[in-house]
């Protein structure tokens, strides 16, 4: 590593994972639901932060904000709630434009899922509510539809209203996502009441299978629930990386390996902290990046 100074691993490891990145592109995710259905609660305990808080926000149209996780790998159109008369028309008529518009961009402003959230204590689903669901299906977006804040005690026992109401929206014949399921989840536990988190790695299953596969890799990074699909992707990034430095120490060269090895390894390591969605800044990650490479031998 004689010949890297750290200056040099700091900005090879900035330039690669910023590619990383933009390789992965963007999984948007469009959520809606009214005040107090725990919208909040359930993106942050899938996506392991809150991105209104962390990530960079603009308005969309009243009752309706565009939020991008801080790697911009992730992005929540977040509805306040308001999905009734002339607000849920102008939410409507601003998600047909995106939709419109992003059909001839790429795949990292388009929308790729929708999720539909009613808390199931209020033990009511409304015309006006069916009928927004029709229209986000009629715009092309898939709807998986979440009953949240769902009782379910340590037994796995849920309640049989919870159930019951489940099953009388099922059987609304609503054009839905994951086969028409309605996916009862509570993403926060509490001790007083007994109840435990459930559903949510259903919900994030039936999530992939919703989505085209250009944001497959994007919702693999950003959600902070599943690492066995973390660790697939990595196992991929490291076999390809292994087979390249393989292929560089097995041919003669005139001059040291390091010079081809380091920017592999680099490059390495910038797409596995891309693809786990690590969310430290990037100078800092490239500090550790560079103090890593230059104490340990890396090359050896």
């Amino acid at each position: 590593m004689k010949d890297f100074a750290a200056a040099d691993v700091t900005r090879m490891y900035r330039e690669e994972y910023a590619q990383a990145l933009n390789a992965l592109g963007r999984f948007n995710l469009a959520i809606f639901g009214k005040t107090g259905t725990g919208k909040s609660t359930l993106v942050n305990a899938i996506f392991g932060e809150s991105v209104a808080a962390t990530g960079t926000g603009r308005p969309v149209t009243t009752g309706l904000d565009y939020y991008v996780h801080p790697n911009a790998i992730l992005g929540i159109y977040d509805s306040r709630g308001f999905e009734t008369g002339e607000a849920g028309d102008r939410i409507l008529a601003a998600l047909e434009e995106i939709v419109s518009s992003t059909r001839e961009r790429g795949a990292t402003e388009q929308i790729h899922a929708a999720w539909y959230t009613v808390r199931w204590s209020d033990r009511r689903f409304e015309d006006h509510q069916a009928e927004f669901v029709r229209r986000l299906h009629d715009l092309g977006l898939p709807v998986l539809f979440v009953l949240t804040q769902v009782p379910c005690n340590s037994q796995g026992q849920i309640h049989e209203e919870a159930l019951e109401f489940a099953r009388y929206i099922a059987g609304l014949g609503l054009p839905l996502a994951g086969g028409g399921r309605v996916f009862l989840t509570n993403a926060k536990a509490d001790p007083f009441l007994g109840t435990v988190v459930f559903g949510l790695q259903e919900l994030l299953d039936a999530t992939f299978d919703t989505i085209p596969e250009v944001a497959v890799a994007a919702l693999s990074a950003a959600q902070q629930l599943d690492w066995g699909r973390k660790r697939q992707a990595a196992k991929k990034i490291i076999a390809t990386s292994a087979s390249s430095a393989l292929a560089t120490g097995a041919t003669p060269i005139p001059f040291s390996d390091a010079a081809i090895l380091v920017p592999l390894q680099i490059a390495m390591i910038a797409r596995l902290t891309a693809a786990y969605g690590t969310t430290l800044p990037s100078a800092q990650l490239a500090s550790l990046v560079g103090s890593l490479m230059l104490s340990s031998g890396a090359t050896t």
